[in-house]
C-alpha cells in the first residue's frame, strides 16, 4: 500500500483570511500618511501666508509713515491662490496701526493670516 501523503500548504479560506486582516492594519497607516500630507500642505501655505504679510509690512514701513495707506483685497502677485489687504487705522495722532491679512483655500477650507504693526509718523 502506497502512503498517500498530503501536501502542506494554505486553503484559498486561509489565504483570504489573512489578506482581510493586513488589509485592515494597512489601513490605518494610510490614513496617517495622508494625514501627515495634509498637515504638511497647510503648514507650507501658511508660511507663504506668513512670509507675504511680513513682506508687504515691511514694505509698508520702509515707504514712509504718509504713503501708508489702506489696500482692498486683491490677489497676490506671483502667488494668485492668496489675496492680501492691508488695513490701516489711526488709534492716536502721529501713530498707525496696519494690520496686513493674507487669504488662501486650502482643502475646501478658507484660512487666513493677519499681522498688526505700528508705525509712528516722522514729525
Amino acid at each position: 500500500m502506497g502512503g498517500l501523503y498530503r501536501e502542506r500548504g494554505l486553503t484559498l479560506i486561509e489565504v483570504l483570511v489573512s489578506v482581510a486582516i493586513l488589509g485592515l492594519l494597512v489601513m490605518p497607516v494610510f490614513e496617517l500618511f495622508r494625514a501627515g500630507m495634509a498637515g504638511d500642505a497647510l503648514a507650507r501655505t501658511s508660511t507663504v501666508a506668513t512670509a507675504l504679510c511680513q513682506e508687504k509690512l515691511e514694505a509698508l514701513r520702509h515707504s514712509g509713515y504718509t504713503a501708508i495707506q489702506a489696500e482692498a483685497a486683491a490677489p497676490v502677485p506671483g502667488f494668485t491662490a492668496y489675496t492680501r489687504e492691508v488695513l490701516v487705522t489711526s488709534p492716536e495722532t502721529g501713530l498707525k496701526q496696519v494690520t496686513v491679512i493674507v487669504t488662501w483655500t486650502i482643502m475646501k477650507l478658507t484660512r487666513s493670516v493677519r499681522l498688526t504693526t505700528l508705525v509712528a509718523g516722522g514729525g
